[in-house]
């Protein structure tokens, strides 16, 4: 965290009080115009200490409430009990205050040097290392509790190249400092230090400064204006009792003086024109901007969609689309999307990108690696074969995941007929399992270009050639299932099976994700090192930028982190996934969603064709009939708590800022403020470790007492009194959802299951997630849904006031809607298309079109494989 930085503001003061209180045995010359006395300083009075202390003090507390203001956190979480914190201001008020000792001892060394001539490198280096020492000391105890501990055995070559840097700028910046003290007093060397190391610091991110809410930022442009005055007085308190007004020190001093104040002019100035031209739109106008803009975007997507009338139509498009004939079959798949009312005839990208890096393998390679995925038991697969129209599943599939095989087997049963045999390796985990390098990738789509060219080129005349049955169709799939056997490589104990690695509550984000992304990409080449703080920069590409705080205004953008270094310690699976056995080759892996970066094949949830979380019109309410208030209910699923990560993951951050949000509403006691938040886990713990587990609950009680409050039986603030007996509520009937107008949807161990159910309903979603599933193609941001970043924070909060209706939110243009009245269009509009275009038909729609192409990438002769109407 950055309170190192703001805890330096007190150097100048601390530096203060040792020049008083440590003796210095160096004898004052008497003081003239001879310049050799240049280090001798005189001994300021104790009016001129008073006020320099004063002064300090000012500087201190303005120049830490400003960068307080400054600093936009993402919710990392402290949990409830957490003993650490107030050693841990302790501790870095005593570096702060060896950083003054050492200032104080190096002045009196270089006195003690000029006067007698001895060398002092040697007693200097010794104090050094002395303070280093006690630094260490301060923080050992640290690294025994949380992560710290256990992420120093994780350093990865750019970390040690960051640490290897910061220790570089450390070293110079030491010596220069001392080498100031040679002709400066160590209270000014402290204020300089002071200046660069607290404002200095953040002076690159100023031009990201819309980040920070508008409500804090006319007080921190007061605050830094406040801390400036006190350190210009500072510089000039310190000018005239230190040296002779005629000493080329004091002229340097003088000098110095000015160019400072020239840069902090400079500094303020550029700064101020920067966030005046880019302040952002106030939150009301930026969302029925973005509102209006998905509504034309919305009406493009639907006319091309299902632009084609006719079968002609629908290949003469696929050739257009996709550069090549569709597969044998596509007449069958064509009258069975019109049977189904599909809304979604011509727009299936997703299909086609999932399969594209498949045309640079050899057919034989996909069956032999499909075969391999069955082969091991650890990387938890389960097969799925079609054979001469018939569906079968393997028999080795275990009983708590065969519900998922069966739900695909009644998805695929009405069109296995007119599908090629093949054999299907279905992930069984929530979690995504294949990344592919970026190089290699890119080889794989080059090659796969070249396949498909010959395929257009082999079918110049347009002639038709099916092959979706026949002897020699299933020729080269391996049938049988035979039962899956164990694997163990002494040499490589996380390797579960050939090519596959356990990843079970590591980091993932640098060793899978960042090598997804190109060369020259922030992931590749940049760390974020502090969870608690937001990385404007890493936003700042899919966002729009508001006086209110952040809100994401491209998630397609937003879906691809490369360019967001930050989120792997923001998320539960990034950070310590609960399961991860994955590989960096490409394997055709079945997976119901991914995150960006890898490369699984999307397919329809078996969980949602199953209805598992299902909508029951007859539980739903109009809008009018809902409680205008922020619902959510869940587990702490989002990955594996271990070393206190699960401080950063999704959900408990959600739930901690909720609890943070509803206690400040209370104490305002704001009766206009019509907006509740209904939010708390539910149920047991469970993928955490012991100790992780028992602090999870006891944070977790704490924050449901939002829920206890609103039914009445007491106050947010009486956690104490019932923390002996608390216990998390207990899980409530699905249909509770339905009587709130706001639902927060978030990714667990993978996609949130709930989504595809709250898009039916009469609510309106606010979606925070990574996992792309089958159909986020065809739904729209601001259209269907409201985008949350995962980041959380006051872009969030904002957005759910203006929606709700708050206090403040009216619009300034006379003639446009409400916030509330936004929401309910929203909530309507998402509730028609997902009716719409993500029925179970729509899932199978899909399913049918992914395997025909799936059958023609995996067929020898798939080159010459094609629909055509000629």
């Amino acid at each position: 965290m950055k309170l190192r930085q703001w805890r330096q503001a007190f150097l100048p003061f601390f530096s203060l009080i040792c020049e008083l209180i440590i003796p210095n045995k160096t004898k004052n010359a008497d003081l003239g115009t001879n310049e050799s006395s240049k280090t001798t300083r005189v001994v300021p009075s104790p009016l001129a200490s008073i006020q320099y202390a004063i002064l300090a003090l000012g500087w201190a507390t303005s120049s830490m409430s400003a960068l307080a203001l400054a600093r936009v956190k993402t919710g990392t979480v402290c949990p409830v009990g957490w003993q650490w914190g107030g050693l841990t201001k302790c501790a870095q008020a005593t570096i702060c205050a060896l950083d003054a000792v050492t200032l104080t001892c190096g002045a009196q060394l270089y006195n003690h040097e000029a006067e007698t001539n001895e060398n002092i490198s040697e007693l200097l280096a010794t104090i050094l290392v002395i303070a280093a020492g006690c630094v260490l000391l301060l923080a050992f105890p640290f690294w025994l509790i949380g992560s710290s501990f256990y992420l120093v055995f994780k350093l990865q070559s750019l970390d040690v190249w960051d640490l290897l840097l910061d220790s570089l700028v450390a070293s110079t910046a030491l010596l220069s400092g001392l080498s100031l003290l040679a002709d400066f007093h160590p209270t000014s060397v402290a204020l300089f230090v002071s200046e660069v190391g607290s404002f200095g610091y953040w002076y690159p991110s100023f031009k990201f400064a819309r980040a920070i809410p508008a409500v804090s930022l006319d007080e921190f442009v007061r605050k830094s204006l406040l801390a400036t005055m006190f350190a210009g007085l500072l510089w000039r308190l310190a000018v005239s009792p230190s040296y002779p007004p005629r000493t080329h020190v004091s002229r340097l001093h003088r000098w110095l003086f000015l160019f400072h104040a020239g840069i902090v002019v400079f500094t303020v100035v550029s700064w101020r024109l920067l966030s005046t031209t880019s302040i952002g739109l106030p939150i009301s106008q930026a969302i029925e901007k973005l509102v209006s803009s998905a509504r034309i975007e919305k009406a493009a997507w639907d006319a091309q969609a299902a632009s084609s009338q006719t079968l002609s139509d629908a290949v003469v498009e696929y050739k257009k689309r996709y550069g090549m004939p569709p597969p044998p079959n596509f007449d069958k798949w064509y009258e069975f999307a019109i049977e189904c009312k599909s809304s979604v005839i011509d727009d299936f990208g997703q299909i086609h990108d999932d399969i594209l890096p498949f045309w640079g393998v050899e057919p034989s390679k996909i069956r032999e690696r499909t075969a391999q995925l069955m082969e091991y038991a650890n990387i938890e697969m389960g097969g799925l074969s079609i054979q001469n129209g018939t569906v079968y599943q393997s028999p080795h599939i275990p009983g708590t995941h065969r519900w998922m095989t069966d739900s695909l087997e009644k998805m695929i049963e009405p069109f296995a007929k007119w599908l090629p045999d093949m054999v299907l390796a279905i992930n069984l985990a929530d979690e995504c399992r294949v990344a592919v390098p970026f190089q290699d990738m890119q080889a794989l789509k080059a090659t796969a270009k070249d396949a498909i060219s010959r395929v257009v080129l082999d079918n110049i005349d347009g002639t038709t050639k099916q092959a979706s049955s026949g002897p020699d169709v299933g020729q080269g799939w391996a049938f049988g299932f035979p039962e899956p056997k164990s694997y163990r490589d002494p040499s490589n104990p996380g390797q579960v099976a050939p090519a596959f690695t356990d990843y079970h509550g590591k980091q993932i984000y640098y060793d899978w994700i960042a090598a997804t992304c190109p060369p020259n990409s922030v992931a590749r080449n940049s760390r974020w090192w502090d969870w608690s703080t937001l990385c404007s920069s890493c936003l700042a590409p899919h966002s729009l930028m508001t006086c209110d705080g952040a809100i994401v205004a491209n998630t397609t953008l937003a879906h691809n982190l490369c360019h967001q270094p930050d989120v792997a310690y923001l998320d539960g699976f990034l950070m310590s996934p609960a399961v991860m056995v994955g590989s960096t080759s490409l394997f055709p892996v079945f997976s119901q969603a991914r995150v960006g970066g890898f490369s699984d094949v999307l397919i329809p949830s078996p969980w949602d064709f199953n209805e598992n979380s299902a909508y029951t019109e007859q539980e739903d309410m109009a809008w009018a009939e809902k409680t205008n208030g922020l619902y959510w209910r869940g587990s702490s699923s989002d990955g594996f708590a271990a070393h206190s990560l699960w401080a950063g993951f999704l959900r408990a951050r959600f739930v901690h800022e909720a609890y943070d949000m509803e206690v400040r509403r209370s104490e305002k006691a704001d009766t206009q403020d019509s907006l509740h938040i209904n939010v708390s886990f539910v149920g047991g713990m469970s993928r955490c470790a012991a100790t992780d587990c028992a602090t999870e609950l006891d944070s977790f009680r704490r924050w449901s007492t939002i829920t206890t409050t609103q039914s009445g039986e007491g106050s947010v603030h009486d956690y104490s009194e019932k923390k002996a007996t608390a216990s998390l509520p207990p899980v409530l009937p699905f249909g509770e959802n339905w009587r709130f107008r706001h639902l927060m949807d978030m990714d667990g161990a993978g996609f949130s299951g709930r989504f595809r159910s709250f898009m039916q309903s009469r609510s309106l979603v606010y979606r925070a997630a990574f996992f792309r599933t089958w159909y986020d193609e065809r739904i729209l941001a601001w259209h269907d849904y409201i985008p949350i970043d995962v980041r959380l924070g006051s872009g969030l909060w904002s957005v759910l006031d203006y929606l709700a209706g708050g206090p403040g939110t009216k619009l300034s243009s006379s003639d446009s809607q409400g916030g509330s009245e936004t929401a309910q269009k929203v909530a309507d509009q998402g509730r028609n298309w997902a009716l719409k275009a993500l029925r179970r038909e729509h899932m199978q729609v899909y399913m049918f079109r992914l395997l025909l192409e799936w059958g023609r990438v995996t067929n020898d002769a798939r080159e010459t494989l094609v629909y055509d109407t000629k």
